[in-house]
């Protein structure tokens, strides 16, 4: 992103230079950083967009320039690092395109450790919850092989003493926070405890559950003689964001509120026939991780099976589904036509539910 405004007080690349306990082996490691430049991630950004009206650079073109330049004879670097903010396929497309020897990825908020090409794709996850401890090493001086050999390992940073300075100045500014963290919104009932947001993009979280049946709960109240009846609530993961356990008893707050959910989110009512929401749902509860990995509220119901078979959609609205009615279904519109569920994407573009 090198037209942002406060490119003046950033660099295009870094440079480390490491040199072994005995001083007979010294080596250069360039650094280079990508973002994804999908324009699907800022849509919802109106002029002049996201980061003030800044672009973002082709990251394998930009992985292309650096490395060619990093590598000739003006810096001479043994090996380049990218430090990646890309989802998981195309963290895969840098290891199919390049002879990295270690990538550090995040943007997806699960951990990640593979080799795909001959590359180590290391992501520890979100929030800093677990750091990579990444070793690169070269056992002699000789530069005939540049590649290092790569050892890491993920851990939990809460197993680290904090540092006693940097923690004042976060608890000085959580401070600020007080009022939200004080300010109930909701008791969480029993079934939906203990309340927890970890991992939102593998699996069905109680916080996905708890959100999507309190919207199904406002949305089925009346205003007046205005009626807004659903059936169901569903909602992708990645909308679900605080990737925290809460202790058992606590109330929702406004604080909680303000993690798991952004504030410009809004919901639609669509009109679903009961076949597609279950194969909309199944489609997504497959495989790795993603954000389209849908949460529901309480009245649905999953079969689950040992053989590795996706789960199957057994009841909405606390009911057996019936495959042939039409439900009307709260969710974002953007969650249906973003791919990440194919068959709501292609009934969307098809004209199969309104």
């Amino acid at each position: 992103m090198l037209d942002h405004d406060a490119m003046d007080a950033q660099q295009e690349f870094d440079v480390v230079e490491i040199t072994s306990p005995d001083g007979t082996n010294t080596r250069r490691i360039g650094l280079v950083g990508v973002l994804s430049n999908d324009p699907d991630l800022y849509s919802q950004f109106k002029a002049p967009g996201a980061f003030g009206g800044a672009t973002i650079g082709d990251p394998w073109e930009a992985l292309t320039k650096y490395k060619e330049l990093l590598e000739g004879s003006e810096y001479n670097c043994d090996c380049i690092l990218p430090l990646q903010h890309l989802y998981v396929p195309q963290d895969h497309k840098t290891c199919e395109e390049f002879d990295f020897p270690v990538i550090l990825s995040g943007h997806d908020h699960h951990r990640v450790d593979e080799v795909v090409r001959g590359t180590r794709l290391l992501k520890p996850g979100l929030d800093g919850i677990y750091a990579t401890v990444l070793e690169m090493i070269w056992e002699d001086a000789s530069h005939e092989d540049r590649k290092p050999k790569i050892k890491a390992r993920f851990v939990k940073t809460e197993d680290w003493e904090a540092d006693s300075d940097l923690e004042e100045i976060n608890v000085r500014a959580y401070d600020a926070l007080a009022p939200l963290r004080d300010t109930e919104l909701a008791r969480v009932p029993p079934q939906f405890e203990p309340l927890s947001s970890v991992n939102a993009r593998g699996r069905v979280c109680s916080m996905g559950r708890f959100i999507c049946s309190l919207l199904k709960s406002s949305l089925n109240t009346q205003e007046g003689k205005r009626e807004h009846k659903v059936d169901t609530v569903l909602l992708m993961g990645g909308n679900i964001r605080g990737g925290k356990d809460y202790d058992e008893g606590s109330y929702f707050s406004l604080e909680a509120l303000e993690a798991e959910i952004k504030s410009d989110e809004a919901v639609a009512i669509v009109q679903m026939p009961g076949w597609l929401l279950a194969e909309g749902i199944q489609a997504t509860h497959a495989g790795e991780p993603i954000p389209g990995w849908i949460q529901y509220d309480d009245g649905v119901k999953e079969e689950y099976f040992d053989d590795g078979r996706p789960p199957v959609v057994t009841h909405v609205n606390g009911l057996h589904i019936e495959h042939d009615i039409t439900y009307r279904v709260a969710t974002k519109i953007s969650d249906l036509t973003n791919g990440q569920s194919q068959p709501w994407t292609e009934c969307k573009s098809t004209h199969c539910m309104n």
